[in-house]
């Protein structure tokens, strides 16, 4: 699977940014990279995005997902 992670600054900073709506092409499942350091019961639907700072790209979400990046 492709792998996604935020960007950040020298400091470990998150570098958060504004995109356009026509820039956007589709709709990506992420399912963040679980590592150790993080107690997983922490974690809900409406926190991960910000708890962890690697995704996995989920191409099995549609035919286009799959055709992009399968």
């Amino acid at each position: 699977m492709r792998v996604v992670k935020k960007m950040t600054n020298s400091q470990g900073e998150w570098l958060g940014g504004i995109v356009l709506l026509t820039c956007i092409e589709r709709l990506v499942l992420l399912n963040p990279v679980m590592g150790p350091a993080l107690d997983p019961s922490e974690v809900n639907e409406g926190n991960s995005i910000d708890k962890y700072d690697t995704f996995y790209i989920n191409p099995f979400h549609s035919h286009s997902t799959y055709a992009t990046f399968a």
